[in-house]
This record gives structure tokens, C-alpha cells and sequence, in this order.
């Protein structure tokens, strides 16, 4: 499980929703980090990244699952040692308490999240595991068991990989592209789709919102390892967890995409998904990319496949920024953006500055 900070607001302690750890980490060792001259920028930005924490008494991990008002984050509850990881290179490693590292991080996440309110408590989520934690082993019936030693008896079945057939290439040159403009991933949407993201698809003002992108990823054809990921369809994710930080899929989410993906019938895939953040995107939140490492980790966890894309919408006030960002190496970066007309010949995108 995700180790979290959960929020909760107000003197009535309403819960408003939660925050990754390595997110508040990422945020409370910058300034550290940068200062050594190490020029970690993109720090938390990689899945080269590790953060490790050891707790001097693991009792205490029992007192941080109590909640509590914010200004009792300080290093009476407990000191923890911080190895950083970048690859295998340890970049820093400390001895903080808990309040000295996280506090003063927190209190500035809390105020670019509602700089009006001043009633925030907050208790740490799944920093350890204990036996009680662990779910049992389920009872089963109908188990065979399999030996895949080479010496073992012949099994009673194969095992086969099915390799898909790999996708026609795309002349982009006869869409209007000029092809040194070509990122790694290159986005492609029909004006309907940019209008929609940009403008006329309902979005929460109070809660993260998402879902995901449909369509079809295809090889640039005379240009080794550039992907073109044409998006043709949005579709709003159903039964998703969200708060005003905080956006996660379900299984259900996925059954219905793919079920839906089934009844179109129009041969397109799952290419990404995309996800609303409820601040301008020039906030600093971390990370190079507006996207924050729970949403890194997300799309390194779950849209593994070449191509497969992260779709970005900032909104602030009345205007909405649309990007999109794609797994490139072991970070994510943000993808070329092209615009079809009725001819079906695209243009670069401008800013991807929208109204709501």
C-alpha cells in the first residue's frame, strides 16, 4: 500500500482528502538537495528515485496514525532516518524528526490548497506493517500444483506468449506534419476532442476529475522509435476515487472503459488517461512536468505501453491548460501537440489555453 498523509479540515475535522508521502518528501528535501549542488530539478520526477525512511522505534508508527491538528507536527512524535536514492547513488541521508522534515512542507502545500483556511489536521497512513496489517491467505479449492523445474514431470499444459501485430505505420508528412517537429510521442486530436478537453467537457471545481483517452498508437513511419498516439475519444472515468489533491482509478473504472472500448467497434485502444489539477500551471509543485509523483507513478504503474499518454488539464478561474505527457526513459516528458481540421491535415497547437 501507498504510504499517505490524510487531510482533514475544519474544526470538525470533515476529511478532505490525501497526499503522498514521497510527494511531501519530494517537497521538504528540495531545498536541501538543490542547496548541496547536487542539481537534482527533476527530483521525484524519475522512478529512478528512492526515498526510504527507517523509524528510530517502530511504536511510533502507532502514535502518527492519530489525528491530529497540524501544528502538533513537530519532532516530539518520533525521528526517522532519510536515505535518497537516485539509481544507486545515495545523493542524502539525515537524521530529522518528523516535524523538522514535513512540517513546514506541509503548511505550504496546505495554503496553495486553500489559502483561506486555517483548521487543518492531518494522520499519517500505512508508514509501516505489522502482522494485524496483513490480510490472511485465502481458503481455494481446485488448486493443481505446478513444478517448473526442468527435471520435474512434463506439465499437464503450454504456456505461450500471443504477440500482437505490430501497428501500421503513419505517414505523418501526408497529415501536414513536418516530421523534425516529431517528439519521441507525438500527440495527435481531432478539433471536436481539443474543443471538448479545452472547453466543453463539465469539470469539478472542488474535486480532481479524470478519465481516460481512446484511440490508436502508431509508428511514424521512416522514423525509428517516434510514436504517434492519435486520440479520436474521451470518455469521463466512472466509480473513480477523487478529493481536491487526490485522483485514482478503480477496477471498475477499467472494466467499463474496456467494455465501452468493445461496443464502439471502431478499432481503438486504451492510449492514456487525463486528470484535472485545481491551480494555475505555473505552481510549483515539485516536479518539472505540472504532473505530481502520485500521477507519475500512476502512469509508470498502470499505462506501461509505448505511446501511452498522460493528458494534463490546470484550471484557474475561468481558463483551463491542456497538456499532455508521455513515459520517456525513466521520466516523463511533455509531448508535441497537434490539431486536425475538417481536412484532416493538423497544425502545431498554440498554448492550449482554454475558457471554461
Amino acid at each position: 500500500m501507498r504510504a499517505e498523509i490524510e487531510l482533514y479540515k475544519g474544526l470538525r475535522c470533515a476529511y478532505f482528502g490525501s497526499l503522498s508521502i514521497t510527494m511531501l518528501l519530494t517537497e521538504a528535501l528540495r531545498n536541501q538537495v538543490d542547496g548541496d549542488g547536487l542539481g537534482l530539478n527533476s527530483l521525484g520526477a524519475s522512478r529512478r528515485t528512492r526515498v526510504m525512511l527507517h523509524f528510530s522505534d517502530q511504536s511510533q508508527l502507532t502514535e502518527l496514525d492519530r489525528v491530529r491538528p497540524v501544528e502538533d507536527l513537530r519532532d516530539s512524535l518520533g525521528w526517522i532516518t532519510v536515505q535518497l536514492k537516485v539509481g544507486s547513488q545515495v545523493v542524502l541521508e539525515g537524521k530529522y524528526g518528523m516535524g523538522e522534515l514535513m512540517g513546514a512542507a506541509l503548511r505550504r502545500t496546505l495554503r496553495r490548497i486553500d489559502p483561506d483556511e486555517e483548521d487543518w489536521s492531518f494522520a499519517f497512513r500505512n508508514l509501516g506493517t505489522t502482522g494485524t496489517d496483513m490480510r490472511p491467505a485465502p481458503d481455494v479449492e481446485g488448486v493443481v500444483d505446478v513444478d517448473l523445474r526442468e527435471e520435474a514431470r512434463p506439465l499437464p499444459f503450454s504456456i505461450q506468449q500471443v504477440e500482437s501485430p505490430a501497428p501500421e505505420g503513419l505517414d505523418v508528412a501526408a497529415l501536414g506534419i513536418n516530421p523534425d517537429k516529431l517528439g519521441p510521442v507525438s500527440v495527435l486530436v481531432t478539433k471536436a476532442v481539443h474543443d471538448l478537453m479545452l472547453e466543453l467537457l463539465p469539470l469539478s471545481e472542488r474535486i480532481e476529475e479524470g478519465g481516460f483517452l481512446l484511440g490508436r498508437i502508431q509508428p511514424a513511419t521512416g522514423f525509428t522509435g517516434r510514436h504517434v498516439t492519435q486520440v479520436t475519444h474521451v470518455t469521463p472515468a466512472t466509480r473513480a476515487g477523487a478529493s481536491a489533491v487526490h485522483f485514482t482509478f478503480t477496477p471498475d473504472s477499467f472494466t467499463e472503459v474496456n467494455q465501452e472500448l468493445a461496443e464502439r467497434q471502431l478499432g481503438e485502444e486504451l492510449v492514456g488517461w487525463y486528470h484535472t489539477h485545481l491551480f494555475p500551471a505555473t505552481t510549483d509543485i515539485g516536479t518539472e512536468t505540472g504532473l505530481s509523483t502520485t500521477d507519475i507513478e500512476t502512469h509508470f504503474a498502470t499505462f506501461r505501453r509505448d505511446g501511452q499518454i498522460a493528458g494534463l488539464i490546470n484550471l484557474s478561474g475561468r481558463r483551463r491548460v491542456l497538456r499532455f505527457f508521455s513515459k520517456m526513459n525513466d521520466e516523463m516528458k511533455e509531448c508535441p501537440l497537434w490539431i486536425g481540421d475538417e481536412r484532416g491535415r493538423y497544425r502545431v497547437a498554440g498554448t492550449g489555453l482554454g475558457r471554461r
